[in-house]
């Protein structure tokens, strides 16, 4: 009897909570729309207003650039911009160049229609001309570099690589020190007089070194899924060294996020010997495909190495690819790009593509 009556409690209480719970979900889906029915005149009320704004601007301006002479201003405008490197507001200024000289045009009082045709078909002529003449001119120069600028100044206030691990605590979390300009400059500086004598390794500046004859160094095999081996070129056993690899996908260019390969701890390795082949993209082989192009960096270190090693790394996902030490001021530090924007990252993508074939290793085959 005592458990027959626990049991009609316990049903009766849950059926109240789900009643509960049900209420809640209905009060509030139709206080939601109930909050849309009041709001949805009041948004086509607003969008209607902002409607006109915009038409009456437009207007104004079509007439106003018949009679105010900004189409002079505009040109010398683009002109400026385009000689400081300003290409975004160049082109910009450009539009209103053209967008004045249209309305000038047609608003002359002219019984010819052929001067109205032509005279439309040659500012459509002008623009073109001028916008081929400055994306040229431009190359592979940023937009606008105070607009890169700024976001190089947020960049360095917003961390932007940690994000997608604190968003997916499952991912292992990639830590990267940004490389400094002056750092950046060096090494720029150290591949162009690499190309003129013909070195076989890119020396930035003297090297810091410690006091110890232990050398770690990494070589990459198998050229369509490629493997990383660490090579102990020392006489003793050497534990607790690491690697890294740091690749970003230029083949998807709105991703500045690096791919989630991990930091990688060495246990040992013998004397003169090899560590076993590691499968450095056995985490992100699945998101790529045949011919992405991948540039980035590795790294190997460890606490009683001489020095660390950095190398530029280039892969053709599922060609091949190529590797080349740089010696930096700080070997084993990582090598990356000072700001995470769109010419940030092609910067150093085409400084990894000027490092000269002499001082390429190409990934080879497993032996």
């Amino acid at each position: 009897m005592g458990q027959g009556f626990t049991d009609i409690k316990n049903t009766l209480a849950g059926v109240c909570i789900l009643s509960g719970s049900a209420a809640i979900y209905l009060f509030t889906i139709f206080a939601v729309i109930n909050f849309a029915a009041q709001a949805w005149p009041l948004t086509i009320a607003f969008m209607q207003r902002l409607w006109r704004v915009l038409r009456w601007i437009a207007i104004t301006s079509w007439h106003w650039s018949a009679t105010v002479p900004w189409d002079v201003l505009f040109g010398l405008g683009w002109l400026g911009m385009v000689q400081i490197n300003e290409y975004a507001f160049g082109l910009a200024c450009l539009a209103f160049l053209c967008f004045g000289l249209l309305s000038r045009l047609l608003h002359a009082e002219s019984e010819s229609s052929f001067r109205t045709v032509g005279g439309s078909l040659g500012i459509a002529v002008l623009f073109i001309v001028l916008g081929i003449m400055t994306v040229a001119n431009k190359g592979e120069k940023p937009w606008s570099p105070t607009a890169n600028l700024i976001d190089s100044r947020l960049a360095e206030r917003v961390h932007l690589l940690p994000l997608a691990a604190s968003l997916s605590p499952s991912l292992p979390k990639i830590t990267i020190e940004r490389t400094s300009s002056t750092e950046w400059a060096a090494v720029q500086h150290a591949i162009e007089e690499q190309r003129r004598s013909g070195i076989s390794r890119v020396t930035a500046r003297p090297t810091e070194t410690r006091a110890s004859k232990i050398d770690l160094t990494l070589r990459f095999v198998s050229p369509e899924q490629p493997l990383l081996i660490v090579v102990n070129n020392s006489d003793t056993t050497v534990s607790g060294g690491k690697w890294q690899v740091v690749l970003w996908n230029a083949s998807k260019p709105g991703d500045i996020q690096p791919l989630r390969i991990p930091t990688t701890g060495i246990d040992w390795i013998r004397a003169h010997e090899e560590s076993a082949r590691e499968g450095v993209f056995d985490g992100v082989s699945s998101s790529l495909t045949q011919g992405d192009r991948l540039y980035g960096c590795a790294i190997v270190d460890c606490p009683d190495c001489a020095q660390g090693h950095t190398y530029a790394v280039s892969i053709v996902w599922g060609v091949g690819g190529w590797f080349s030490e740089l010696k930096i001021s700080k070997p084993g530090k990582l090598w990356v790009p000072g700001a995470y924007t769109r010419e940030g990252m092609t910067a150093y993508f085409s400084t990894i593509e000027s490092v000269p074939n002499s001082a390429r290793i190409q990934i080879g085959d497993i032996r």
